[in-house]
């Protein structure tokens, strides 16, 4: 006897046996049980998840010797000659092929005859969105009234092109999509009866593979199976569907979260001439960020996570933090665009390139963007309402900001603060700006404008110039997060306080600007307060 694939081999011969279907076989068995069986029904749903199967099942149970009954034999002739697809009493057209007015008219004329042997005779229509429009109109009437020997079973996996008159005329059935755990479960079982030596990790590939069709994880395991060796290995199976391996994924990831584009660029070039294809390289990473967000929202004990790998799932919870839920969005969008526009590309691999070192260059929130454009407004506002004081009334209010603490801080310090007296050597300084950095990069760049010095205790004072005013109220409102961060790297609990100093004796990571003086107007001056800019070429 001939080899029988696997997906023959191990089709469903009852009702129970469709994987992941059972909603619709209860319904049918029910229908068959009370003997309310219809004359036409819609099989729909996507490939490879048992539309066909089940309309075989059901053309046994309604013709079973036994029956009608919602559990076909698979003895009686009438089963066996369904089983092995040479029963003249259901026939099994294309409808891709078959697809015109005239094979309609055919099948209108062939349905007035009685079935040979049979209760019923049995139309499988596969494919039936393929009809044309007269070909639809031809069946529409035969399909409302035919005669009551005779029962069609429409399948499709585009319901929606479908004219409504013929829908309205069917009992309808959504198949839907099988679980990943529900294909790994059917292989197991294949593999235990054909006592085959494989992986656990390459079995979960395979069925990660068929994307909830069963008959697609069922043709990869043809291929894995014809593979060398006894045992079927993981990396074998990577190899023989030409998978992106996790490591390329986890490099992309590094190099995007790191901002080297550079490295980007080459990374990419090394992985085509591998002989990686581009198109597959875009889907697999759109995954892979995806798979991140996923874990950043929904968590570890997501059903989403259900098909993950321990090693997978550590790689993603090790990563997710790394990348805010916005960059995340941004990153999907941008692959997403990218894949569209690849299809119709003369040159794919640019359009990749182009979008992967978009994603690798240095990544501002708009939220932050937002906050220092509104902070621009505030300051402006604030200026145009000013009048012309003098030397004394800005002296004046700028005691009043410092405040009675403040005052005192200032008072007892002295230009004589060094970064030795601060305890923080640049080592631990470096370390602490590259913590605050990672939660927030903004709080980093106030941070290093500052000028640090001890007081008393745990006590620190954080000193800013009055050009530095937009620094110093966010190293404040973040002063928090800036504590924490010292805490962690050096293990001391202290006290941080901001205040503004001309003097700026202390440690500072930038260093001291001599520039020539020159008249800015006031706002210029918040302008590059705001966005650290400086004057290039400036004219009285």
């Amino acid at each position: 006897m001939s080899y029988l694939v696997l997906a023959r081999k191990y089709r469903p011969q009852k009702f129970e046996e469709v994987i992941g279907q059972t909603h619709i076989a209860r319904v049918l068995k029910n229908g068959i049980a009370t003997k309310r069986i219809a004359h036409a029904f819609l099989f729909s749903g996507s490939r490879g998840v048992g539309k066909t199967t089940m309309a075989r099942i059901l053309a046994k149970a309604v013709n079973c010797k036994k029956g009608p009954t919602p559990q076909p034999c698979n003895e009686c002739t009438s089963c066996r000659e369904i089983t092995e697809g040479r029963s003249l009493d259901v026939l099994e057209i294309d409808g891709a092929s078959n697809r015109g007015i005239d094979e309609i008219r055919d099948l209108k004329e062939n349905v007035k005859f009685a079935p040979s042997g049979n209760k019923y005779k049995v139309y499988i229509i596969d494919e039936v969105h393929m009809l044309t429009t007269d070909a639809f109109n031809a069946l529409l009437k035969t399909l409302e009234e035919p005669p009551g020997h005779v029962i069609f079973i429409l399948a499709t996996t585009e319901p929606h092109k479908i004219p409504a008159t013929i829908l309205s005329r069917c009992q309808r059935f959504n198949f839907k999509l099988l679980s990943f755990d529900e294909i790994k479960k059917h292989l197991e079982y294949i593999v235990d009866r054909e006592k085959i030596l494989i992986e656990s990790s390459a079995l979960s590939l395979v069925a990660k593979q068929g994307a909830g069709s069963l008959r697609d994880a069922l043709s990869v395991f043809e291929q894995v199976i014809s593979l060398e060796g006894e045992e079927k290995k993981e990396e074998d199976i990577i190899a023989l569907l030409g998978i992106l391996p996790d490591e390329i994924l986890s490099k992309f990831f590094d190099l995007i979260a790191e901002n080297r584009s550079r490295e980007v660029f080459s990374f990419l070039k090394e992985i085509v001439n591998s002989g990686y294809d581009v198109h597959q390289l875009n889907t697999e990473l759109k995954k892979y960020f995806r798979d991140l967000l996923m874990a950043k929202i929904a968590g570890e004990e997501s059903v989403l996570f259900v098909e993950k790998s321990d090693k997978e799932k550590e790689n993603l919870n090790k990563r997710k933090e790394l990348f805010s839920t916005e960059r995340l969005l941004f990153i999907i969008e941008l692959l997403s665009g990218a894949q569209e526009r690849m299809k119709w590309s003369e040159d794919p691999q640019l359009v990749l390139e182009i979008a992967l070192i978009k994603l690798s260059r240095p990544y501002v929130e708009i939220n932050e963007i937002i906050n220092k454009i509104n902070g621009l407004q505030g300051e402006i506002s604030e200026l145009s309402g000013e009048t012309s004081e003098n030397d004394e009334n800005n002296e004046e209010e700028e005691k009043d900001f410092l405040g009675e603490e403040k005052k005192q801080i200032l008072k007892s310090e002295e230009t004589k603060n060094t970064a030795a007296e601060a305890e923080f050597s640049n080592t631990e300084w470096n370390e602490i700006l590259k913590e605050i950095n990672l939660q927030k990069q903004s709080v980093g760049a106030f941070l290093t404008r500052a000028k640090i010095g001890k007081t008393e205790g745990n006590k620190y004072v954080l000193e800013f110039s009055k050009e530095e005013m937009f620094y110093l109220k966010g190293v404040e409102k973040n002063s928090k997060m800036i504590i924490k961060a010292i805490e962690k790297v050096t293990g001391k609990k202290i006290k941080i306080t901001c205040i503004v100093n001309e003097k700026k004796a202390g440690f500072s990571l930038l260093p001291e600007k001599k520039e020539e003086k020159v008249e800015i107007h006031p706002y210029t001056q918040k302008v590059m307060d705001i966005f650290d800019g400086r004057i290039i070429n400036g004219v009285n």
